[in-house]
């Protein structure tokens, strides 16, 4: 049992797959992603700064809130590789790099290589973020654990709508599978690695000789590959078993929503009943003065004709 928890708790992903070539597929899908978006219409100089930050931030905004340095600062390879990753994608010679991108089977490739690049660095993200708090935190571990994976997202939409000025949904209006993910993906990894031991106690743990961070950490990665490819052929979707999920959680919190939603349906229906009821008031009183001054007017008239008389 001892050997078979030993073999499979390999990193298979980190340990066949340089993280070099990782970051290279990242950053060749985010530009292909960009191409379309910027090539044509902005400066060569702007669209390069765009997608640089659309593949640093998330990392960066983790470690700043953590107190930590951002490890491409102390790199030499990260920001040249990125860059030539740019130009490879965007001004290639012939543009070999985007017409061999756009073939159908080299995207499914790009895509998982994407995908594992996404999934470690929410991994990345969590582990960090229990490595530096000295106490346990559980919303932030998940918080920045997610932004890992989503922060790329969120970039893009604003640079769709402010500088491309185009129409663009963000992933807080109306979240996407692939943003949803990263959240799903940190949640988890992190409830069954359980870092912090709330729900078990870390001795129990190594004495069942449980190696939980990487059999999840493979389960969890295999996934989101398997989806990112389906994505190629069949466009994005959300799985069945996420559905399932996520209909019975908003079935568990329609009644809450529900009832906030219906106290304020009813303090809106007393506020409009009550303008009702002050304007009806209001009418009520503008014809009682109408009436009076009629009947002022009226007075008058009538000892004007008995003076004639």
């Amino acid at each position: 049992m001892d050997g078979l928890v030993e073999a499979l708790s390999v990193d298979f992903y980190g340990t066949f797959i340089n993280s070099h070539v990782l970051s290279a597929f990242h950053a060749l899908y985010v530009s292909y992603t960009y191409r379309g978006l910027m090539r044509d219409s902005q400066p060569w100089l702007l669209h390069l700064v765009c997608v640089l930050v659309g593949l640093l931030l998330g990392v960066t905004i983790r470690h700043v809130l953590l107190g930590l340095r951002a490890p491409w600062l102390t790199s030499n390879t990260i920001i040249p590789l990125y860059i030539v990753c740019w130009w490879a994608m965007n001004y290639c010679p012939g543009d070999l790099v985007y017409k061999l991108y756009s073939n159908t089977l080299v995207n499914a490739v790009g895509k998982a290589m994407d995908a594992i690049y996404k999934t470690k660095a929410v991994f990345g993200g969590v582990d960090e973020v229990v490595r530096t708090l000295v106490y346990p935190s559980v919303p932030a571990t998940i918080i920045l654990g997610t932004l890992a994976g989503t922060m790329g997202g969120l970039w893009k939409t604003l640079v769709t709508r402010i500088v491309a000025g185009k129409d663009a949904k963000s992933e807080f209006s109306e979240p996407t599978m692939m943003g949803k993910s990263a959240l799903y993906t940190c949640v988890l990894y992190y409830f069954l690695t359980d870092p912090h031991h709330l729900l078990f106690p870390a001795q129990q743990l190594h004495s069942a000789g449980w190696n939980s961070v990487y059999l999840v950490k493979n389960a969890l990665t295999t996934v989101s590959v398997a989806y990112h490819v389906a994505t190629v052929f069949s466009g994005p979707y959300t799985p069945l078993p996420v559905r399932v999920v996520e209909s019975t959680v908003a079935m568990g919190l329609r009644p809450i929503i529900g009832g906030v939603g219906s106290s304020s349906n009813n303090n809106k229906n007393n506020n409009s009943n009550s303008n009702n009821s002050n304007s009806n008031s209001n009418s009520d009183k503008k014809q009682k003065q109408k009436k009076t001054a009629d009947v002022a007017k009226q007075q008058p008239t009538a000892a004007n004709q008995t003076n004639k008389n």
